[in-house]
């Protein structure tokens, strides 16, 4: 696909402001959003990136889980194989963080309290830890393990009331097996990231837990794993619209170093960003937590479902998410899934079954030959880690298009410091004038064809500035 010609009689918006004010660390968007929508005349303002240290933005949710059976059968892979199918893709992919949430939860790895510790239970969850951290040429992995205090099936208590001091027991255990301590598993099997279970909201929705349970069982966690590794770091399970409630509650007592959401298009229409982000860094703030971090351990959409997404539109979609929900202060996102799931929660139409970077054929709405096939998404991902990942760039800021509805993000680049943007518009096709450093800049589209082949063209500067073309696509702007 060309990129379109110039037209000369769209306005062009000037972002050169951004070479002078994106240092700020102290700028928040004050739209209470992602941007301005098309009817907001207020100029937003710069969003300093929490991650301006090297550590993992980007990852992919559940990766390691023996989740995908039917996807390994296809393919003829043993669990061991599959593995090392999964490792090839994260050294190609360079995602460096995964999620596995079906792992730690207490009733399974002591079914009997007492009488030890099943770490090779019916989830593999020893195997599963090892294979996530095991060596491989290109591959560096962070893992946010998932405590769940759950002892028996649907409807059984939350909160193991009168088992505080057993919970806190089974925690200690877990987190000296698995934070590097261990040398039968060795010092490279080394979770720092503990989270409060998955997602809580069901829970406390249904009543099965309080939201001064879930606190309490905060406060357990987070000193049992303390009490073994120090440093490691704590995660709040998503515990959706009371989620105030829970960090009011928390309130000045370090108790929790992230706050995890999960964010998903499920149906038509939705939005690419989520805009209550910016609420709940004020939230944050707030209640004494302003180092903590704001996390979404699951985000996607999907391809094919109800109503159809194009393999396009997902790999847009991505890149756009991605990049809106940094720019809103998320510093942490996996992607929903490398793999789709078959039959999610036993429907055979669950929009889980199709977000997968790769596709599961028949079971995920493609052909059967195409099992294992990168999706458009996949490159897209690869090209937005290798362009904008933590360890090549730091994101400065945000300049929204305000009436043009015009997205820039501007970036500096690891280790030079060049400064490079991505650029989109949400309103149709509009020129949008960024900053260049050298004589000319490279315009990439980052939504490539089926096979992975990326659009680029060469556009001179003129006076430190070019002018580009931005439509839907996102379009990074580098020095060449």
């Amino acid at each position: 696909m060309n990129l379109p010609r110039a037209l000369p009689a769209l306005p062009a918006l000037s972002l050169c402001v951004l070479l002078s004010c994106c240092s700020s660390t102290e700028a928040l968007r004050s739209d209470g959003g992602g941007g301005l929508d098309s009817s907001d005349g207020a100029r937003a303002d710069l969003r300093s990136d929490q991650t301006a240290k090297a550590a993992p933005v980007y990852g992919i949710f559940q990766l390691y889980g023996d989740e995908y059976v039917e996807f390994r059968q296809k393919l003829g892979q043993s669990l061991p194989q599959y593995w090392r199918f999964v490792d090839e893709h994260v050294a190609d992919l360079g995602v460096r963080f995964t999620r596995t949430n079906t792992l730690l939860i207490w009733g399974l790895v002591e079914p009997t309290l007492g009488a030890g510790y099943r770490w090779d239970n019916d989830q593999l969850t020893d195997a599963v830890i090892q294979a996530v951290y095991a060596p491989y040429p290109g591959k560096e992995m962070g893992f946010l393990a998932v405590i769940d205090p759950g002892r028996g099936g649907k409807g059984s208590p939350a909160f193991p009331s009168g088992l505080e001091r057993e919970y806190q027991a089974y925690v200690r255990a877990a987190v000296a097996r698995y934070n590097g301590s261990n040398e039968e598993l060795g010092q490279h099997v080394a979770v720092k990231h503990w989270q409060v279970m998955n997602e809580p909201f069901w829970q406390l929705d249904s009543g099965a837990m309080t939201v001064g349970q879930y606190v309490e069982l905060v406060k357990l966690t987070a000193a049992a794993v303390r009490q073994i590794d120090p440093q490691a770091k704590v995660v709040l399970g998503d515990v959706g619209g009371q989620l105030p409630a829970v960090v009011a509650a928390l309130k000045d007592g370090r108790y929790f170093d992230a706050v995890d959401l999960h964010f998903w298009c499920l149906s038509e229409p939705c939005s690419y960003q989520h805009l209550p982000a910016v609420e709940l860094r004020r939230l944050l703030d707030a209640n004494g937590y302003s180092a903590a971090e704001i996390w979404m351990g699951e985000f996607g959409t999907f391809v094919n479902g109800s109503p159809p997404h194009s393999a396009t539109e997902q790999a847009r979609w991505l890149v756009k998410g991605m990049l809106a929900n940094r720019a809103l202060g998320v510093s942490r996102i996996l992607w929903n899934n490398l793999v789709s799931w078959t039959k999610f929660g036993g429907l055979d139409d669950s929009p889980f079954n199709f977000m997968g970077l790769l596709t599961n054929g028949e079971a995920s709405g493609d052909p059967v030959a195409d099992v294992g096939t990168k999706r458009v998404a996949y490159y897209a991902y690869k090209r937005l880690i290798a362009e904008t990942g933590s360890a090549r760039a730091e994101l400065l800021g945000e300049q929204d298009g305000a009436a043009l509805g015009v997205r820039a993000l501007l970036f500096a680049r690891r280790p030079d410091g060049q400064r490079f943007a991505v650029a989109w518009s949400d309103q149709g096709q509009q020129l949008v004038e960024l900053p260049c450093e050298q004589t000319d800049a490279r315009v990439v589209d980052l939504v490539p064809d089926a096979v992975g082949s990326f659009n680029e063209t060469i556009k001179p500067c003129v006076d430190a500035k070019v002018v580009v073309e931005v439509g839907e696509n996102p379009l990074l702007v580098a020095p060449r």
